[in-house]
């Protein structure tokens, strides 16, 4: 069960896993924002075979461009059923290497019989928010996108691009992460910083009261070992017996 609860002292920040009794509607209208994504998120079944993906992404894009981000700033790429989204946060220096801000759109499928409430209705109670996706990733995708938003309503301009990256197909396939990699890579030329919002999460402090949201800024890579043992063999229920010494 993916459950969020959330309380907001400042920004776009909303604190995973705070107690029940300490949680409360966010306060700052960023906050609020990001809840209200994270509803309208968790409402849309994102899961492989369904061809909801372009359907979260309409609604992300719809608000990047209600928040003052361009036409052609923010671009949706079909990819079978799926597809990944980019907005592009133009900075001071365009031709300096850009932050990418990643996330994915996609959750596991969930059976409603295995679910105390409906896995996609977003249900708040207590201060938590129950539904699928409501922690992975669908709070770090409300989170960084009401940011951009809110950043962008503000009139801040970064030193250099930003670029999110939101993916269709991260539980699956990642198709689309890898297409996606590709994207930004070509477009933007380098790639400076990588921040992933699936990884990371908000902390209270002794008050319960959130002072920061971390993402993740470094990730494990793949390995391939080959190992090779050279031995007689044997087995640990018979004796070895001693070798003799030659005559």
């Amino acid at each position: 069960m993916n459950t969020l609860a959330f309380r907001t002292a400042m920004g776009s920040t909303l604190a995973l896993c705070a107690p029940a009794a300490m949680a409360q509607e966010p306060e700052t209208p960023a906050g609020r924002e990001a809840l209200t994504v994270l509803q309208e998120a968790v409402a849309i079944p994102t899961v492989q075979g369904r061809r909801q993906v372009p359907v979260l992404a309409a609604k992300l894009k719809a608000r990047l461009l209600d928040a003052g981000f361009a036409e052609d700033e923010v671009t949706f790429v079909p990819q079978g059923e799926t597809g990944y989204l980019l907005a592009r946060y133009p900075g001071r220096d365009r031709k300096a290497p850009v932050t990418a801000i990643i996330a994915h759109m996609d959750v596991v499928e969930a059976k409603p019989e295995d679910w105390e409430r409906d896995p996609f209705t977003p249900v708040i109670e207590d201060g938590y928010l129950f539904g699928r996706g409501s922690l992975d990733n669908k709070a770090g995708l409300s989170i960084v996108a009401a940011t951009m938003m809110k950043l962008r309503r503000e009139g801040w301009v970064p030193a250099h691009d930003i670029v999110l990256g939101f993916s269709g197909d991260e539980e699956t396939q990642m198709a689309t992460t890898a297409a996606m990699a590709s994207a930004i890579v070509h477009e933007a030329g380098k790639v400076d910083l990588i921040l992933n919002a699936d990884s990371g999460g908000g902390t209270l402090d002794a008050a319960g009261r959130p002072f920061v949201y971390e993402v993740q800024a470094g990730e494990k890579t793949y390995a391939d070992y080959k190992l090779t043992l050279t031995d007689p063999g044997g087995h640990s229920s018979v004796r070895a017996r001693p070798t003799p010494s030659p005559p």
